[in-house]
């Protein structure tokens, strides 16, 4: 029963991943402004973890047993 489930569960998530992949590509022929919003987005939060990663490593913050 419970791989049943899980086979469910990654099977939706799958089709999930490729609906979203799909419409994050121009083939699903949005507004090309969507993609030039998306584009400067993941760019911003790109530069926010760089920053954040030169802070934690410049600034000699202590590392967890995680890491």
């Amino acid at each position: 029963m419970i791989y049943m489930l899980v086979a469910f569960f990654a099977t939706a998530f799958g089709l999930l991943d490729t609906l979203a992949g799909y419409l994050a590509t121009p083939l699903s022929r949005r507004d090309s402004r969507q993609h030039r919003i998306a584009g400067v987005l993941l760019a911003i939060g790109l530069v926010l973890w760089l920053v954040n990663w030169l802070v934690q490593r410049l600034g000699g913050q202590a590392r967890t047993a995680a890491e």
